[in-house]
Formats: C-alpha cells, structure tokens, sequence
C-alpha cells in the first residue's frame, strides 16, 4: 500500500479523489511543503478562469496572486524560472510546495497539489489559457520551492 502523508500525519493507502486527476489514477500524496494546502485551495479556486486579464504567459503572474509574500522576494514575479528563487528548494515533490518547470522558450509554475508515479500535478494559470490542473513529467521539473 502507498502511503500517503498530509501535513505531516501518514495515512495508509491510497487517498481517493487526491485532485481532479490524479484522484482518478490513485496518485500518492507525499507530503506538505511550505506552500501549505491553503495554498492549493487558493489556487483552485480560480479553475477554469484567468484572474489575471493576461493573454500570454501569466503563469508567474497568477503565482504572485495565490502567493504575494513569496512574490515579494523575487525580482521578477511574472517570470516562471525566477519562482526558482522564492524559498527554499526540497529534494522530490512535495505537496504545497511550487513547481517550477522548464519548457522550450521559457517556463511555467504553479502549486503542487499531488505528487504522482508520472509526475507532479500542478495548478497553474495559463493552463489551456485558463486556470487548470494537470499532471507534468517529472524531467521538466527545475525545482521544487518552498514559497508562501
């Protein structure tokens, strides 16, 4: 049995219904960064919108509205890679933590509500140009933050 551990208290087995999608393919939740899971509710909040108003690359940008304090230290919040130097860096995925990805022309980033066998799940801005949830490949992951 997977284990699954949420803000520090281990369950065992597979959490059902961890997330739209990775609920469905019994994805293991690993643990609770500095993000916290206040943090994924702010974000999912906003599924299926753009907050922003932006029509080009706003992920970093919606970062900086579920996430204002971490922002505050990052010269260019609208950046996705500079979501690498909000806060500390952990090891693997970790829940509430930010991802941060690198992808061809650039970056993308958001809040990791699940950590599965394929990769992180992410809520992210600019997700099909809206606010969406999706599991990423875990070779495109820069780094994962600590960033509230």
């Amino acid at each position: 049995n997977p284990i699954v551990s949420i803000v520090g208290e281990t369950i065992g087995g597979v959490l059902p219904g961890a997330g739209t999608v990775a609920g469905k393919l019994g994805a293991r939740i690993a643990g609770t960064g500095g993000g916290t899971l206040s943090q994924i509710a702010r974000a999912m909040k906003h599924l299926g919108t753009n907050p922003t108003g932006w029509r080009r690359v706003w992920c970093g940008r919606f970062m900086a509205m579920i996430a204002p304090n971490a922002a505050a230290r990052i010269r260019n919040p609208n950046m996705a890679k500079d979501w690498a130097n909000a806060g500390p860096h952990y090891s693997g995925c970790t829940v509430g933590s930010v991802a941060v990805l690198g992808r061809r022309g650039g970056g993308h980033v958001g809040v990791v509500s699940a950590c599965t066998a394929a990769g992180p799940q992410i809520v992210s801005g600019n997700h099909g140009h809206r606010v969406g949830e999706g599991i990423y490949p875990a070779g495109r992951v820069i780094a994962y933050v600590g960033a509230t």
